[in-house]
């Protein structure tokens, strides 16, 4: 617990190999080394700086090779201190160890620098929430609202590249209203048309007078 990124590296390596040799090796027990190298996965987690000091290229490969042990704890401990070193340093690890998806240019930060973060992603949006051009319905969505163009071109840029939900909503709602609007002047024609069949039904449907042939004179 008293392991963090502010310990000097030079001074958690003696502390990293005595727990190795003492926990880590063929003689000890299968319980000993599952424990001893999940010690020594924490060590490099909570101080990654470790895996910048010499010699530890040799030893991680050696932990690493824990992976084939016949005991299943042990197995499932390195395997565990093998996917921290492919996340912090997998150069040095063997070539087949280091994993198909790896980034080759994952190095520890040295001792003593942090990372500064230039922006907060996401800032611009709470300036957007001052301003009225967005907010937050009741079911969660983000609602966008544009402003007029002398309020200022920036927001309005802002505004135009976040993608507003719920707009295919409002498209199907406004067909249908038109839908609606049309459906009655359909059925109107609709009528007018079966009344016109109806009157053509009712002219065929008169009795032709029959016609008496005329007789031929004598």
């Amino acid at each position: 617990q008293c392991t963090h990124e502010l310990v000097p590296p030079e001074e958690l390596l003696p502390t990293l190999k005595a727990v190795a040799n003492a926990f880590v090796a063929d003689r000890c027990p299968p319980e000993s080394i599952a424990v001893g190298i999940n010690t020594l996965r924490e060590l490099i987690t909570r101080a990654p700086a470790l895996l910048s000091e010499d010699g530890m290229d040799d030893f991680c490969q050696d932990i690493a090779a824990y992976s084939k042990y016949r005991d299943r704890s042990v197995v499932m401990a390195a395997r565990g201190f093998l996917n921290a070193v492919r996340n912090l340093h997998p150069t040095l690890l063997k070539r087949k160890d280091r994993g198909k998806f790896h980034n080759p240019n994952a190095k520890p930060t040295e001792y003593g620098s942090v990372k500064v973060v230039s922006n907060v992603p996401g800032a611009a949006l709470l300036q957007l929430e001052r301003e009225g051009l967005i907010s937050i319905d009741e079911e969660g969505e983000l609602v966008v609202r544009i402003g007029d163009e002398d309020e200022g071109s920036d927001a309005g840029s802002d505004a135009d590249e976040i993608v507003m939900e719920g707009t295919d909503d409002d498209d199907d709602e406004g067909d249908d209203e038109e839908a609606q609007e049309a459906k009655p002047e359909d059925e109107e024609d609709g009528a007018k048309e079966d009344a016109a069949v109806e009157d053509d039904d009712d002219d065929d449907d008169e009795e032709v007078p029959d016609l008496i042939p005329m007789q031929e004179e004598a």
